[in-house]
């Protein structure tokens, strides 16, 4: 049996959505997949997304993010946004 000392102590015990939240307050880059639950779990919507686009957008009143769906990881400005929205929801 390993030791619990490999395992960091500020992640033991944190919900895999407070260890994304720790990612993108971080500044470190998330999948497109990721930021796309967080959204939801945070209660965003998904928007105008027409056939043949690969551009989706999230709203939450008046709080929105456009996401590419075919890439693999975040843009350094989507994590920004990102960053912005949970600032600003205080978590």
């Amino acid at each position: 049996m390993r030791s619990r000392e490999f395992i960091s102590e500020s992640n033991f015990g944190m919900t895999k959505q407070q260890k994304l939240i720790q990612k993108v307050l971080e500044g470190k880059t998330i999948s497109t997949d990721e930021a796309i639950k967080l959204l939801l779990d945070l209660g965003f919507t998904k928007h105008n997304q027409h056939s043949g686009t690969s551009h989706v957008t999230y709203k939450k009143e008046k709080e929105k993010i456009t996401l590419v769906l075919n890439m693999k990881e975040l843009k350094r400005y989507q994590i920004k946004l990102l960053q912005d929205i949970l600032k600003l929801k205080n978590i």
